[in-house]
């Protein structure tokens, strides 16, 4: 899957279910992940450039870090 602008976070994480801890982990900005009800309002709403705003990323920045982890695991 290709990381774009405009990719929901509610198809990156049904690819890519381990992003979510990684996003968790990584800023406290997206605590709200865990919390499943607002999750499933936003997931096919939130685009990854939202999602890097909010935890104040440029896209390249998050998309960057995101690929980086799932090359190493």
């Amino acid at each position: 899957m290709k990381i774009e602008k405009t990719t929901k976070i509610g198809q990156l994480l049904k690819e890519y279910p381990q992003v979510k801890d990684f996003l968790i982990n990584l800023n406290c900005e997206y605590k709200n992940l865990e919390n499943e009800e607002l999750f499933s309002m936003m997931k096919d709403i939130a685009t990854v450039e939202m999602v890097a705003v909010k935890g104040g990323y440029t896209f390249e920045q998050l998309k960057e870090k995101i690929e980086n982890f799932l090359k190493n695991n």
